[in-house]
């Protein structure tokens, strides 16, 4: 099908091929190169167009040109990129949208740093003898981030229980009308009153049980204590 849709369809689905094709040339880009420094947006673009993608990228087919009616004016074609075949295939591409995936997860990071600016050349005459201080610039690069040094993702702490979620604490109502909401809310009372009552009753039996428990020990001790004395008194 060549319909407009699809045409995008296939458009996007080969951006997103591109986006993690070019992301891993420039991945290798950067964990092979040898530079605190970190690189410019223009040195990273050069050495990653140096780098051979994978045999699985394909680059996109040209698209046949659909017929324009008559009477309708003719829309001006974009300009190709420089390098259509490559992943990245051109600056405004790994701008807009590899390196913000590298940054995204946490693999790259752009900084404000310092650099010495290309020499001038020398002059002749007594000029060229002193010694002029080189200059320095302020430009924007892309450093590597470690894996020691990203940031581990926070695991979120599980949600405290709710006290009566049972009979519907804490459950959504604002789908119910004001009448039905209100009903519903004095159910969900009266059932978490119910709910008190039966585990205090239940905490007051287990009491109970257990002190009747302990006094029974307690008399079984003293009938085994008493029954020693009387054989120690009865002995001649």
């Amino acid at each position: 099908m060549n319909t407009p849709f699809a045409r995008v369809l296939r458009a996007a689905e080969h951006n997103q091929l591109a986006i993690r094709e070019g992301a891993s040339l420039v991945r290798k880009v950067i964990e092979k190169t040898n530079a605190p420094a970190g690189f410019t947006i223009h040195e990273l673009y050069n050495l990653a167009l140096k780098q051979r993608p994978s045999p699985d990228f394909a680059p996109p087919t040209p698209e046949p040109k659909l017929p324009v009616p008559k009477g309708t004016k003719q829309k001006t074609e974009v300009p190709a990129p420089p390098h259509p075949e490559h992943p990245v295939r051109s600056m405004a591409f790994m701008k807009r949208h590899i390196l913000p995936f590298l940054e995204c997860s946490q693999e790259i990071q752009k900084v404000r740093t310092e650099r010495t600016a290309a020499p001038i050349a020398p002059k002749k005459g007594k000029q060229a003898q002193t010694d002029t201080p080189l200059a320095t610039q302020t430009v924007w690069v892309w450093k590597h981030i470690p894996p020691s040094m990203r940031p581990r993702p926070t695991v979120p702490e599980p949600p405290k229980p709710v006290y009566g979620a049972d009979v519907g604490v804490g459950e959504d109502l604002s789908h119910l009308s004001k009448r039905r909401e209100r009903n519903r809310r004095r159910k969900i009372r009266a059932d978490v009153h119910a709910m008190k009552v039966a585990e205090g009753i239940a905490k007051q039996r287990a009491r109970s049980l257990a002190g009747a428990a302990l006094r029974a020990q307690q008399a079984e001790q003293a009938a085994r204590k008493a029954g020693k004395e009387a054989s120690v008194t009865s002995e001649p």
